[in-house]
């Protein structure tokens, strides 16, 4: 009927739309297209980041059906009070028959704060405030064409929201951006194959609570070659 997983795993976020990396690399290097495609283009905490393994999580996929599959997940916080609680709810679909691969995911953070805690200006962020919360998503489209057994190409689209209900003035309320991603693996003979990607994040928009707020300098890109 399916699979049930329990513990500290991947999210169905990243393992739907995460397939090539480089030479099968896609996390915990420098290599990694995660940073620029999976999260803002500022501060450096892990937590605003959709590309992440969870602990305390429940996990259900389907069995699959003519190539289709669906999954769930949802991972809680160790700790909780009555106006902080960290969830994480994974979702997503995907096909998998012949030449494509093709994936739709969705993926919520509540409670994380990671609009406002990694700024760099204290009076904007909203952590200490008991009265606010925080709600971050993002929706991952991946597709992917594989020339027989050798050669491998995927394309996927990311786009990213950070809202907090904060009323304060000066207080960061919301960010959002689009991020894509090109990539390859290629195989050329027995000994040799060669990977490329090309990752491209835009600036985004913000808003602030009676306040001004800018973007610029958060766009940014990232081009990686590999041979083995």
């Amino acid at each position: 009927m399916g699979t049930l997983k329990l513990g500290l795993m991947d999210t169905i976020f990243k393992n739907y739309g995460d397939t090539i990396g480089i030479l099968g690399i896609s996390s915990g290097t420098f290599m990694s297209t995660s940073n620029i495609l999976r999260k803002p283009g500022f501060g450096t905490s892990s937590a605003a980041r959709f590309h992440e393994r969870r602990a305390n999580s429940i996990q259900v996929e389907s069995a699959e059906f003519s190539g289709f599959q669906a999954g769930l997940q949802y991972s809680f916080a160790d700790a909780k009070t009555d106006t902080r609680n960290q969830t994480t709810t994974s979702m997503g679909v995907k096909w998998d028959n012949g030449p494509f691969y093709v994936a739709l995911a969705y993926e919520i953070h509540d409670g994380y704060f990671s609009g406002s805690s990694p700024t760099a200006t204290g009076s904007m962020r909203n952590t200490n405030d008991q009265a606010v919360n925080s709600k971050d998503t993002a929706t991952q489209f991946t597709i992917e064409y594989r020339l027989a057994k050798d050669h491998r190409f995927e394309f996927d689209w990311i786009q990213k929201n950070y809202d907090e209900n904060a009323t304060v003035a000066g207080r960061f309320q919301n960010y959002n951006n689009n991020a894509y991603l090109l990539a390859m693996e290629n195989r050329w003979s027995d000994q040799w194959r060669t990977a490329a990607n090309f990752v491209r994040s835009d600036a985004g928009s913000c808003a602030r609570v009676a306040a001004v707020c800018s973007t610029d300098g958060l766009d940014g890109s990232k081009f990686t070659l590999g041979a083995a």
